[in-house]
């Protein structure tokens, strides 16, 4: 319930084992950083109401943001640090000398997510895109093969940007379900921003496409156990080659959603994204290309090129 106190609801858990893991971490190993602390215990820090923060989490982070690093707070809800900014204010003997310190504090789940995922460096390649995406979607199974088709395209910042928002989307839409495999209002808003309408980042593939390309919608994975998997579902990244997420679908209630496939929507895509690649960076290949298809056009090239004049003039002298 939103009134009740966060010791009273941890012991109205039914599970006394679990009552007693809780209970343990939270005033005995945690919640604390597990760096050495940076601040003085004889440091005055003070927070609103002249509370004192001195040797606290909240004191360490202000502490950290006065000497120019980055850092945040993590409050539990409900709680009396449901707020944002926490500001500190570090006293000395001179009160010229004294600094208020603005501290960002997240308290709802969702927006702490969003938050880490703006802040996360570029990838800088498809492998480093593979790597985080493994690590930090803990709803999504990845096939051990899911990123190999992509290896083959040229890799791109934006894409790889677009394939990872795709992929957390998924992550939480598997997370808005409840025990009984419906989806939470959450999971709903979810669906209906990214699943429905004419431009919807996620649909099924057509009956035709699920006919013609059955065999190439087909996924297993030995290492998992899995054969045969039919994953028609996909999500759309548009670029010169079109990207494709392919899924397993639908959801249900306590299994996580594999990821099989994410690369080109055809193979024919690679070779393609190939020449345009070599192209753009090889005007000298253009050229030998065309003095190889057209000799005749090529010959009078060079010649105007040497003569600096029409072959035609040339000639006439």
């Amino acid at each position: 319930m939103p009134d009740t106190g966060l010791s009273e609801a941890i012991n109205r858990i039914p599970d006394i084992n679990l009552k007693r893991t809780i209970l343990s971490w939270l005033y005995k190993d945690g919640p604390f950083w597990e760096d050495k602390q940076e601040h003085h215990s004889n440091d005055w820090l003070e927070c609103k109401d002249e509370t004192i923060v001195t040797d606290s989490s909240v004191g360490e982070a202000a502490s950290r943001i006065l000497h120019g690093r980055d850092c945040g707070l993590i409050s539990i809800a409900p709680s009396n640090w449901t707020y944002s900014p926490v500001h500190v204010t570090f006293r000395t003997t001179e009160p010229e000398n004294s600094a208020l310190l603005s501290i960002k504090n997240w308290w709802i789940p969702h927006e702490l997510e969003n938050d880490l995922i703006k802040t996360r460096p570029d990838h800088r390649s498809w492998h480093e895109l593979a790597e985080s995406c493994q690590s930090s979607s803990d709803s999504l199974i990845f096939f051990k093969d899911s990123f190999d088709a992509l290896f083959n395209v040229p890799f791109s910042k934006p894409v790889s940007s677009n394939i990872e928002k795709l992929l957390n989307v998924l992550d939480s839409l598997v997370r808005a379900h409840d025990s009984k495999g419906n989806r939470t209002n959450k999971g709903h808003q979810i669906y209906r921003d990214f699943f429905t309408g004419a431009r919807s980042k996620f649909s099924d593939s057509s009956d035709t496409e699920k006919h013609k390309f059955r065999k190439e919608l087909t996924f297993s994975d030995r290492q998992l156990g899995i054969h045969g998997l039919s994953c028609p579902w996909h999500g759309k990244v548009n670029y010169t080659t079109p990207i494709r997420i392919h899924f397993s679908w639908p959801i249900q209630s306590g299994q996580n959603l594999y990821v099989v496939y994410i690369g080109p929507n055809s193979p024919c895509d690679i070779v393609f994204e190939y020449i345009s690649e070599w192209y753009s960076f090889n005007f000298f290949a253009f050229i030998m290309t065309l003095l190889l298809l057209f000799p005749w056009i090529g010959i009078h090239f060079c010649m105007a090129s040497v003569f600096n004049a029409s072959p035609t003039k040339k000639w006439n002298n």
